[in-house]
């Protein structure tokens, strides 16, 4: 609807303003109000990404222990053929 007022003048008239007496809640507690939703979602966030690392690391420390008992038994093979060469190669050593 054409007026035939400028936008300035349209902006200060208080029929074209809704003030804060109209919806009852005053600036400081808009204010409040969305620093409060800010805050919330800030913490939510940050519960969501200790979550995921603490899951992260459980998947890691599961892995870890899967790579250590397929390695466990090749381990041990390695540790008892080193110690029979090492037992042979002081026998040898003796017998020099």
């Amino acid at each position: 609807m054409v007026t035939g007022k400028t936008a300035a003048e349209e902006w200060d008239d208080s029929s074209s303003v809704v003030s804060s007496a109209d919806t009852n809640v005053s600036l400081p507690q808009v204010h409040h109000r969305i620093d409060s939703r800010v805050n919330q979602r800030q913490q939510e966030d940050q519960r969501r990404a200790e979550d995921h690392a603490l899951e992260e690391a459980r998947l890691m420390n599961d892995r870890r222990k899967e790579d250590e008992a397929k390695a466990n038994p090749r381990f041990k093979e390695d540790r008892v053929r080193q110690d029979e060469r090492n037992r042979e190669n002081e026998l040898a050593v003796v017998e020099l």
